[in-house]
């Protein structure tokens, strides 16, 4: 079967197509989501803690979080993890840690761990889930920005390392979205309580206007 009409084939099973230039049968092509995050921002979000982000959270951007969030791509995610592992410069770390999905979320998969999966495929780093969500600090997606801030310090508890994975010291925090830049920062004071340095967070975008 030639290249085209396997292609085709592949729409008419599966009818998606790559929202930056419209190619059919993906979900997002890798070369698209490169040029769309080029030009990368790096911010300090305290406590030296440093955030590492595709772009500002508007725009196709911010159309490619709520297709991979609610609307069934999951594959995007792994996608936009590879493009932003071939933009930003890598990073020396033990794992990847993913920011976890809420207990009480509906979504079918962890939108920050698909993205951690694309990123470990381009620089060979394992993913390792190492926080959990503590159910008594509510429903963080469902936060103000100002009751963003003022996230509990214990919002997010250590689950972890599950034994016999290699010892883990330094990691890279992975999240799809920082809004305020407060949960990267808990996730990162709960690692450091058990000896773990962050050595970088990292999102696919950033919402500016809450870092004023």
């Amino acid at each position: 079967m030639g290249r085209n009409l396997k292609r085709w084939v592949e729409h008419f099973l599966w009818p998606v197509e790559c929202p930056v230039c419209g190619r059919i049968a993906s979900t997002g092509c890798l070369s698209c989501l490169e040029n769309l995050i080029h030009n990368p921002i790096i911010r300090e979000l305290g406590g030296d803690l440093t955030l590492m982000s595709g772009s500002t959270h508007h725009d196709t951007c911010r159309d490619l979080v709520l297709r991979l969030k609610y609307r069934g791509y999951g594959q995007l995610g792994v996608v936009m993890g590879q493009a932003l592992a071939k933009v930003l410069p890598p990073v020396d770390c033990d794992a990847l840690v993913p920011i976890p999905l809420h207990k009480q979320s509906r979504r079918p998969w962890n939108q920050a761990k698909l993205i951690a999966k694309g990123i470990a495929m381009e620089w060979r780093v394992p993913v390792v889930e190492l926080l959990v969500w503590n159910p008594k600090a509510g429903f963080q997606t469902s936060y103000s920005s100002i009751e963003r801030r003022l996230m509990a310090e214990n919002a997010l508890v250590f689950k972890g390392v599950r034994r016999g994975r290699q010892q883990v010291r330094a990691v890279v925090l992975i999240d799809d979205v920082s809004t305020t830049g407060t949960t990267l920062r808990r996730a990162a004071c709960t690692l450091s309580e058990h000896s773990i340095s962050v050595k970088k967070a990292i999102t696919w975008s950033t919402s500016l206007r809450y870092y004023r």
